[in-house]
């Protein structure tokens, strides 16, 4: 009774695709690469004592967008920092505002990793205009090692 049942599911709906055809709307998919590079040079790093960071900023990722619809475009964007943006070390002096009058010297380390996520859709509504709304996804890490030497 199973094997039957499953029989007369199988052919009425297999019927209903040629009885009632739908149309089929053709979608364009792009997928590539995109990465840019950023030279990083901060003013705060005169301030500071042995700073050392990485000056050189190279985020990169893939990119996929398809066209469905004749006039709709869904896109999506992920950007991964590969060389932790920002890597840096620097000393620093001062007083305690625990202990007034306590000096102190610190050595810190940081590292800072950045992924983004853009999303958007738009139309178009004719040659001339579109319109688009997206969200924009950040992940932004700091992790900072201070080591106290006075």
């Amino acid at each position: 009774m199973k094997k039957l049942t499953s029989l007369i599911i199988s052919i009425s709906l297999l019927g209903g695709f040629v009885l009632f055809p739908k149309i089929s709307y053709p979608a364009e998919h792009n997928i590539g690469w995109y990465g840019f590079y950023a030279w990083w040079k901060p003013v705060f790093r005169e301030y500071y004592k042995n700073y050392e960071s990485e000056e050189d900023i190279f985020i990169m990722g893939p990119i996929y967008s398809v066209k469905f619809l004749d006039n709709w475009t869904f896109s999506a964007l992920l950007l991964i920092d590969i060389n932790n943006i920002t890597d840096a070390s620097y000393s620093v002096e001062g007083t305690s505002d625990y202990a007034p009058g306590t000096p102190y010297q610190a050595d810190i380390k940081t590292t800072v990793s950045r992924t983004d996520l853009d999303l958007s859709l738009s139309y178009k509504f004719d040659s001339n205009l579109s319109g688009f709304v997206g969200i924009k996804l950040l992940d932004y890490t700091l992790v900072s090692k201070i080591r106290i030497r006075k």
